[in-house]
């Protein structure tokens, strides 16, 4: 025990140099002490900086491991690249290199002064202390580095290829972790230890259920970690000791040529424990026993479903509310409870990748917080320590699905569809064979998703869901975009590939010849149809405006277009087919285009069939003289009938080109016209005066779009000539401009 010795006086002792100096060493003791309740470390100021080639250390204070203040009342400069003689301390390490400012206590001697005076033998000496910098090559050795020699961090945890295989040994893992937790005396209760003791990893289990322990273990292998990594950082001897005291300020080493100051290799300000639980509150628990009462937990509420064999039929689909789903509040909670060592149903076991990053790094960086008393290092969160997509990145809720393993796959698919809508949410569930899922850009295999994410079931030859996994959804979310341009890029090469074919049969025969050109026309139509049904719909939006007028069904000629562009990738592959082999195939394909060119015959003929709507929705009885109409209403329906006929023709043509902008601009001139002659003529009501304007807007609009696409001009003369008769026929001034 340590002992503190002072001088004890009585009257008429004789006081000697030894008892004053024996005072002077209990007064200073005391004070050391009194520091030492405060704390250790960096009080206030010290920081440092590279300014023009030198380090500067500013004015400040700080307590060394013995309980001497240091008081710092001077800027220090030293060189950037100094090389001045070193001095060694037991808590700097040399190996990273660099240099290390220390701040330590002086104390030197001053002599006597000389003794002037009549019976004077001698003065006292005079001691100085004086707080200075000293430099030492080398880094603070912190509880972070100490930490890089635990042995469990040289393990490497199991990994899950896409496939649904797992990667090494499962038996070494768990062998080692419960190993190295009795090592360091951690103690697990009975239950823990013999259900850990007793997984294993057969083949013959689901290959489901493979990954799943897989996943399990691996979380145990880190909760253990996390228990080890907050004992090294909580080790910490409450008295600091050190050969020489000193406190390191900061690292200055060199990168790239320049030499840079880091603050973070330095003795923050440590208060003692019972200073920081005073603060924040507390008692005499140790911290680290929740990282232990997380781990007993995380033990405790591992559970299997049920599940067949392998080699036997599936199980039922599970019901409904089979499927467990935790929201980000329900997740909070169970975080919260693992600490106190409640197990919980809400926990995400996260697969892991097949290739893993460099994970210890998260448990050696450098974090303040970590080195303060009383206060737990968070463990790292899975998707850094897996460098992979956050489970549930959106909030949208984390479904377990260990309900559908082993069960039939086509029922079970329903089922999670009905759950996942039940959440007012849209499902994308999909039923694939391992293979098909390997092979899919994004799939991993995962036993928690999110409600949004793609949802992958794996099923065997039986029907039965074998394993799961997921395409996270902002995967989907980032690939959307470039989904569509392949789709685009696809349809391109699809028909290059056609035209291509078409050019290599061309020259067979003179039959072949001609059906070439047959195709080379319907490659064009159907370009204009495929690649343009906006022009049918959105693109023409005053062609739009039109078919409704006249009763036309869009749905009609969508479905014509679909089924053209069906028709149009069986083609390809039948002149594919003929070019490997002409023969028999020749007549079947020339039936195809035949057919084709009856279904492309049928849609512009729907189109040519608006000549009779006009003629039906303009006849002269919608004309009447009885409101001031113009006179001539047979012939300004005439002319409508001739100038609709001309704009059909003038579609087929535009319909091929991409100025879809220009055109859609035009037509949106129209569009206003359109839905007033639209309810008029739905109502059967007679056109007024004032409908000679709406007619008159919608032709310019028609005629203005017709240019902007580009027509040629022969084209283009007759729809200017017809609407021209047109507009003279309604008595209609020309558009100023």
């Amino acid at each position: 025990m340590a002992e503190a010795r002072y001088p004890v006086f009585a009257a008429g002792q004789t006081l000697t140099k030894d008892d004053l100096n024996l005072l002077r060493t209990f007064a200073d003791g005391q004070d050391r002490l009194v520091a030492r309740l405060m704390g250790f470390g960096i009080a206030c100021g010290l920081s440092g900086r590279v300014t023009d080639g030198e380090l500067r250390i500013s004015p400040g204070l700080a307590l060394d491991q013995a309980g001497n203040g240091l008081l710092l009342d001077a800027q220090f400069s030293v060189s950037a690249g100094t090389t001045a003689a070193m001095e060694a301390f037991d808590f700097i390490e040399v190996g990273p290199g660099g240099v290390t400012p220390v701040l330590v206590l002086g104390d030197t001697l001053e002599e006597a002064p000389e003794c002037d005076e009549a019976g004077c033998e001698a003065h006292a000496a005079t001691g100085v202390r004086r707080a200075e910098i000293v430099l030492t090559a080398g880094r603070l050795i912190t509880a972070a580095g100490d930490f890089s020699t635990e042995p469990l961090l040289s393990e490497v945890p199991l990994t899950i290829t896409r496939d649904g295989t797992v990667q090494g040994n499962f038996d070494r893992l768990r062998g080692v972790v419960l190993d190295r937790l009795a090592d360091v005396g951690v103690t697990l209760p009975a239950d823990v230890l013999a259900r850990l003791s007793g997984l294993t990893l057969p083949a013959t289990l689901l290959p489901a259920i493979r990954m799943y322990r897989a996943a399990f273990l691996n979380h145990v292998f880190f909760a253990a970690l996390d228990l080890l990594r907050c004992r090294s950082l909580h080790t910490g001897a409450c008295l600091h000791t050190a050969a020489r005291p000193g406190v390191a300020l900061g690292w200055l080493h060199v990168e790239a040529g320049v030499p840079v100051w880091d603050c973070r290799h330095r003795h923050d300000f440590e208060p003692p424990q019972g200073l920081v639980t005073a603060l924040l509150g507390g008692g005499c628990d140790d911290p680290c026993e929740l990282f232990e009462n997380r781990l007993h937990a995380l033990v405790r509420g591992y559970a299997e479903p049920v599940v067949p064999a392998p080699a036997d039929p599936p199980k039922p689909p599970p019901d409904p509310e089979d499927f467990h789903i935790c929201v980000k509040t329900s997740k909070q909670v169970a975080y919260r409870n693992l600490y106190r060592g409640i197990p919980t149903d809400c926990f995400d076991y996260v697969h892991p990748p097949e290739l893993l990053p460099d994970w210890p790094d998260l448990y050696l960086e450098e974090q303040p917080p970590f080195r303060r008393p009383g206060l737990l290092p968070d463990p790292p969160p899975f998707d850094l320590v897996y460098a992979m997509d956050s489970v549930d990145f959106a909030d949208a809720g984390v479904i377990s699905l260990l309900p559908a393993f082993g069960a039939v796959a086509g029922d079970t698919r329903s089922v999670l569809q009905q759950v996942i809508t039940g959440q007012q949410l849209t499902p994308d569930v999909r039923l694939m064979t391992q293979a098909e899922a390997a092979g899919l850009p994004g799939f991993a295999p995962q036993s928690s998703v999110s409600l949004g994410d793609t949802i992958v079931l794996v099923h065997d030859t039986q029907n039965k869901i074998v394993a799961t996994g997921r395409i996270t959804n902002q995967k989907v979310l980032k690939s959307a975009g470039a989904q569509v341009a392949g789709a685009r890029d696809a349809a391109d090469s699809a028909l290059g590939a056609a035209q291509d074919a078409h050019a290599v049969a061309k020259g067979a025969d003179t039959k072949v010849n001609q059906f070439g050109t047959q195709v080379t026309a319907i490659s064009t139509q159907m370009t204009s149809l495929t690649g343009q049904v906006s022009g049918v719909q959105a693109e023409l939006g005053g062609l739009r405006g039109t078919i409704n007028v006249f009763g036309t069904s869009v749905a009609q000629v969508n479905s014509r277009v679909d089924g053209l562009a069906q028709r149009a990738d069986d083609l390809s592959g039948l002149i594919q087919s003929r070019v490997d082999g002409f023969g028999e195939r020749i007549t079947a394909a020339e039936g195809l285009a035949r057919q084709l060119q009856e279904n492309l015959g049928g849609v512009l003929k729907t189109v040519a069939g608006f000549d009779l709507r006009i003629d039906e929705v303009y006849r002269s009885q919608f004309l009447g003289r009885d409101r001031g109409l113009v006179p001539r209403g047979q012939e300004v329906n005439s002319g409508l009938v001739d100038f609709f006929g001309v704009m059909r023709r003038a579609v087929e043509v535009a319909a091929a080109t991409r100025r879809r902008p220009a055109v859609r601009e035009e037509l949106a001139r129209g569009e206003a016209a359109m839905e007033l002659l639209t309810v008029r003529a739905g109502r059967e009501e007679p056109l007024v005066v004032s409908d000679r304007t709406a007619i008159a807007t919608l032709v310019r609009s028609l005629v203005a779009a017709a240019e902007r696409a580009g027509l040629s001009d022969d084209v283009m003369t007759e729809v200017r000539n017809t609407a021209e008769t047109l507009l003279d026929r309604l008595g209609t001034p020309p558009a100023e401009g």
